[in-house]
């Protein structure tokens, strides 16, 4: 092939419809990773922040702490009802604890 077709070929390619389909759901799963890893972080942070051991946290979210531990590293997907917990604990809006915000206060 020469360079023109080359050219054409990528142009058609750019523009079809699935392949435009696929990359948007690429990027969108690739930035999902990165906020849920972003928020656990922020948990992990708020925690020590706190001077809080992951034990504390578990005791307050009345759960083992290996439930916990997989929570702060992002292996289980952290429940509403633990994602308030922390928030009221925190003093901090959930929006922040989530990543949402970088607003620390609550309303």
């Amino acid at each position: 092939l020469e360079a023109e077709d080359l050219n054409a070929l990528a142009n058609v390619m750019s523009d079809d419809p699935v392949k435009q389909y696929l990359k948007e759901i690429g990027d969108y799963k690739v930035k999902n990773i990165i906020w849920v890893m972003k928020m656990y972080q922020r948990v992990r942070d708020l925690r020590e922040d706190h001077d809080k051991t992951q034990r504390d946290i578990a005791n307050v979210l009345n759960m083992q702490l290996t439930v916990y531990q997989r929570y702060e590293r992002g292996e289980r997907e952290l429940p509403l009802w633990a994602a308030i917990k922390l928030a009221e604990y925190y003093h901090v809006s959930l929006d922040y604890l989530v990543e949402l915000s970088d607003k620390i206060e609550r309303e």
